[in-house]
């Protein structure tokens, strides 16, 4: 059965995170539903992978997921399906006459064109409303997994900073100096706008501290699932934190309130990531930026890991909607000769954590290892 990697982008604003949900619309949700409607099959005949997943308002420039598709083609194929699939077909005949092109194909080892299925479920996308497009399509070997090939993965998040011209008027109402009131409305849930009161070598001090190899239980957040289960490893190693100068969505000649602001861009790259580590990441940094606590007390975090530790500074948790997921890179031979090679198999609906999906994956090796030696 061919397997297929997507690589899709996406605005996280109205959608509640990336994974399948059963009562709410996930990004998944929205795929899976227009894949299901590119193919005319139903939406659960579709199982789909992801790369990584995100919460709810967090963005993605490029990620990934993948699918496994039945190559098997119908008598009641329709010219559209034919296309998919780049084979003859008069779209002007109709389904008996297209189909009879198929007679003497072995139609089982005919998979669907990439860029054909790509071009089909950005337009159902489209006319469903979804913010979700596909970049890209290709075949991949069927031991692929695109979460756990992955090497490395890329995070941007975006900060608006006050400018001090706009923050010291003090004759001015508090409205006109409050960062939120004054950010470009195209710019709302797409970056965080913070006070001038911010220090910009502090700020990436605090990140450059947060390189390597360290225990980041101190930026994460535990779920219920996690409290229950064995303790998993927090240890994670951030490659790079990058601090670089960003730019407004809108040229400030045609926006003036983008004018307002500077903006930063801050790129973290490592293979993995605990739950909210970024968010938590960057808010620390922001913390210290605005003198509210210092790098030392990175250190001590890092070197003090406890969800608790975090919280006794009272730093925000960056708000979701200025992170995006802006690439996950993998080794090109990965993908038709995947070492090693992982089974799919099909996720239920929701996972509370990476550790979930990780039992799920092993006890599904283990039924396989038992139905191999019963046989």
């Amino acid at each position: 059965m061919p397997k297929y990697l997507f690589y899709i982008s996406y605005l996280g604003t109205r959608f509640c995170g990336t994974q399948f949900q059963l009562n709410r619309i996930g990004v998944q949700n929205a795929f899976n539903n227009a894949l299901a409607l590119a193919l005319q099959v139903p939406s659960q005949a579709i199982s789909t992978r992801l790369a990584s997943r995100t919460d709810s308002g967090v963005h993605a420039l490029r990620t990934s997921l993948v699918t496994r598709l039945s190559s098997k083609i119908t008598r009641n194929q329709t010219a559209f399906e034919l296309k998919l699939r780049n084979l003859p077909g008069d779209e002007n005949s109709s389904t008996s006459q297209s189909t009879n092109t198929l007679d003497n194909s072995n139609v089982d080892d005919i998979p669907f064109d990439p860029d054909h299925l790509a071009a089909a479920v950005n337009h159902i996308l489209k006319e469903m409303d979804f913010d979700v497009r596909v970049l890209a399509c290709r075949t991949v070997s069927d031991g692929f997994c695109p979460r756990r090939h992955a090497i490395l993965r890329t995070y941007l998040y975006r900060l608006a900073v006050l400018k001090s011209e706009y923050d010291n008027q003090i004759d001015r109402p508090r409205f006109f100096r409050d960062p939120n009131a004054i950010l470009p409305v195209v710019e709302k849930n797409r970056c965080w706008a913070v006070d001038s009161n911010f220090d910009r070598e502090k700020f990436s001090a605090a990140g450059k501290l947060m390189q390597g190899l360290h225990n980041f239980e101190s930026f994460s957040c535990t779920t219920p699932s996690m409290e229950k289960g064995p303790p998993k490893s927090m240890f994670r190693n951030v490659k790079l934190v990058e601090c670089l100068q960003g730019q407004p969505l809108i040229n400030p000649r045609y926006d003036p309130l983008a004018g307002c602001f500077d903006y930063i861009d801050v790129l973290i790259h490592s293979k993995s990531f605990v739950y909210r580590q970024i968010r938590k990441m960057v808010g620390f940094m922001v913390h210290v930026a605005q003198n509210k606590a210092h790098c030392s007390d990175v250190r001590w975090l890092l070197d003090h890991p406890s969800p608790n530790n975090w919280s006794k500074y009272g730093a925000d948790l960056a708000p979701s909607g200025g992170l995006y997921l802006m690439n996950i890179s993998y080794n090109e031979s990965d993908f038709d000769n995947p070492n090693p090679s992982y089974e799919f198999v099909e996720e239920p609906e929701r996972f509370e954590s990476e550790a979930d999906e990780e039992d799920f994956v092993k006890k599904g090796a283990e039924k396989k290892n038992v139905a191999k030696n019963n046989e």
